[in-house]
């Protein structure tokens, strides 16, 4: 059952069509991304994403993204999870309040790190990040509340499904390869972790698993469709 249900949402990702979208959501994408990244900039000072760079600056691979608000240039993997935390460490993006994700955060950077190592259209990014969004959603709306209630990291645990969905969106993956185990869509569930952590940990634990879900999402590209790693 479970593997008839991602195959749903792996067809359904691969088979959206750009006119479909209503008018309304495509402005609200836009919306969101201009949300996240005055967030971001708002937050790429803070002293949990000072933290988070300084303990990753010895390890950035080579330089291929940008970092919002930042001269650092690391790789994509970096660069997404820095972006997603310097985006909900203040907590004041994009909430849908049904279920408190907070969707852009774990979708958007991924899609911003996927957008520097390959030419993308505008079209093509606010489709990736609204397909990204309902599929997080939709999964928070079918576990809310008790998730939230229990402990869980909402955004975290979501998330992770919409990063790898946006991002196999963005890639142009067909179904097989969302669905195949070196990466894409199916692998998500396996990273989908993430407790609500104590008060005194929140500036570090929420945001960092926040960054970890956009590093999925771009990881999606490494395994799934080598050509993004080399134009």
């Amino acid at each position: 059952m479970a593997h008839n249900v991602t195959r749903i949402f792996a067809e359904f990702l691969a088979d959206a069509q750009w006119q479909d979208v209503p008018d309304e959501v495509r402005h609200e994408a836009k919306r969101t991304i201009l949300n996240f990244v005055g967030a971001a900039l708002a937050g790429c000072r803070d002293e949990a994403m000072e933290l988070a760079v300084r303990a990753l600056k010895p390890f950035f691979g080579q330089p291929q993204a940008t970092v919002i608000g930042r001269s650092e240039r690391p790789d994509a993997l970096s660069a997404a999870f820095l972006n997603a935390i310097s985006a909900n460490v203040l907590e004041f993006d994009d909430t849908h309040l049904p279920t408190v994700i907070h969707p852009a955060a774990p979708v958007a950077p991924a899609l911003f790190a996927i957008s520097e190592r390959r030419p993308v259209s505008g079209q093509e990014l606010l489709h990736a990040v609204i397909l990204g969004v309902e599929t997080e959603c939709r999964i928070g709306l079918a576990i809310s509340p008790a998730h939230y209630r229990r402990g869980w990291h909402i955004t975290s645990t979501c998330g992770v499904f919409g990063a790898a969905a946006a991002a196999s969106r963005l890639l142009g993956l067909d179904p097989q390869r969302m669905l195949s185990k070196a990466g894409g869509f199916l692998p998500a569930p396996l990273r989908a972790a993430g407790g609500e952590p104590p008060s005194a940990e929140r500036k570090i634990g929420r945001e960092g698993r926040a960054g970890r879900e956009d590093r999925h999402g771009v990881s999606t590209a490494r395994h799934c469709n080598g050509r993004a790693d080399h134009q």
